[in-house]
């Protein structure tokens, strides 16, 4: 069974906010700016609320392919319609078919061979030009596995393409009432959230991030303090 790792909400400001969690892209995707945040992780807390909100994240990462008829493009809605759980080393072939008619991807995992802390995943050759001008796009997703689904990011593959990459291991919080699963260009995350390091920022796989009056994230390792007996 995946190790549970809990993140705790508390919201310190004036109204109520919509929390969101987004796994940090991977270091060979993190500079690519058609590498979009994807997540459908998101919790409403109230100001100073008594309850124990939180994000419960696995240790267990995702891989997904889909097609649909919305491009890979920002503010677009887009979930993986096939997912396979990936560890470090795995190689994976996502086969993606040539439009007509409309046809979701296939993927499969190939064995091991990506290197001890890599994931791998290459691509078939397909006809990408006609697909597009049918209106049938294609795309990945990596990310990791949580209580209320992925979280993770999505990018615009090309045919007969691999990638190579090593899993970030580090979540970012941010407040906003985001649609489940849009598509958000990394740096409007990145500029405005709480980083949450896994295992660095946990004591006993559990994490406080406070959502201050003043709309900055403290992360604190452990469970709130009236949350200390929480198993």
């Amino acid at each position: 069974m995946a190790a549970e790792y809990q993140i705790f909400l508390v919201n310190e400001s004036v109204r109520p906010q919509v929390f969101s969690c987004f796994l940090q892209p991977p270091a060979e995707l993190l500079g690519d700016v058609e590498v979009y945040a994807n997540s459908g992780v998101s919790l409403l807390v109230e100001p100073n609320s008594p309850s124990m909100d939180a994000f419960t994240l696995y240790d267990q990462y995702l891989l997904g392919a889909g097609s649909s008829r919305a491009a890979v493009e920002p503010r677009a809605i887009l979930r993986s319609t096939i997912e396979l759980p990936a560890s470090l080393r795995n190689r994976f072939l996502a086969t993606f078919a040539e439009i007509p008619p409309p046809q979701n991807p296939l993927l499969d995992l190939l064995g091991n061979g990506a290197g001890s802390q890599r994931i791998r995943v290459r691509t078939n050759a397909y006809d990408q030009e006609e697909n597009h001008a049918h209106g049938w796009f294609e795309h990945l997703s990596f990310g990791i596995s949580t209580h209320q689904g992925f979280s993770g990011v999505t990018w615009s593959p090309t045919p007969r393409e691999r990638w190579t990459f090593t899993p970030s291991p580090a979540v970012h919080l941010v407040a906003g009432d985001l649609l489940p699963n849009q598509l958000i260009p990394w740096q409007e995350i990145a500029g405005n959230s709480g980083v949450v390091s896994i295992p660095d920022s946990f004591s006993l796989r559990k994490a406080t991030a406070t959502y201050s009056s003043r709309g900055l994230w403290e992360i604190s390792p452990g469970a709130p303090r009236s949350g200390q007996d929480i198993l």
